[in-house]
């Protein structure tokens, strides 16, 4: 056996390595810093239409809608609570050289890809949710005679609900890839810097 350490050892040195771009590290850390702060903004801002319409409109509400709406927001807040978890690393950071940057964008990245995929898999679960309940609307409207919400009215609540959700759907699924892949260059990068 032929040992070839020389060889090994002169091919690994003509290799070449890209160099690591710092400046862009910290204007994406600081972009992160600025978006995951918007987004925990939306965060808690998306409970609050449901809270108002079950403060101002629950007496007003058919059953059906009521339990829909408890649901939805018994659903939504631990959710909140865990994507505001999740967003800390960019949104408070104290990064201060490269390998920390690089530590805070990578950790941030691997809990975007964990956002996305809840906000891709709650999409067609609101899918279900809307089916189920508008269904249900439609099969009492079709069989009682007693005054519910028109057949167009649901149909269309129906479709725009569908639409925005398989749009969202859509969005995240893209969302999940993207994050996914600069995942894998952070791993290079922080491979770089051991």
């Amino acid at each position: 056996m032929t040992n070839n350490t020389d060889d090994l050892a002169a091919l690994w040195q003509t290799q070449e390595v890209q160099p690591i771009d710092v400046e862009k590290i910290q204007r994406e850390l600081l972009m992160q810093r600025w978006k995951q702060r918007f987004y925990m903004l939306v965060d808690v801002l998306g409970p609050v239409p449901l809270a108002l319409i079950l403060y101002y409109q629950s007496d007003k509400l058919p059953l059906s809608a009521l339990i829909v709406t408890w649901a939805t927001l018994i659903i939504t807040v631990p959710f909140v609570i865990y994507f505001l978890w999740l967003r800390r690393h960019a949104a408070f950071t104290t990064a201060v050289d490269t390998q920390s940057h690089v530590n805070v964008l990578y950790r941030q990245v691997a809990n975007n890809v964990k956002i996305a995929f809840y906000t891709k898999h709650s999409c067609w679960v609101s899918c279900v949710m809307l089916l189920l309940f508008f269904g249900g609307e439609i099969f009492k409207t079709l069989s009682a005679s007693e005054e519910g919400l028109s057949l167009v009215r649901i149909a269309v609540w129906l479709g725009l609900g569908l639409v925005i959700s398989f749009g969202c759907f859509i969005w995240a699924r893209g969302r999940e890839r993207k994050f996914r892949a600069r995942l894998e260059e952070l791993a290079g990068i922080r491979s770089q810097l051991d």
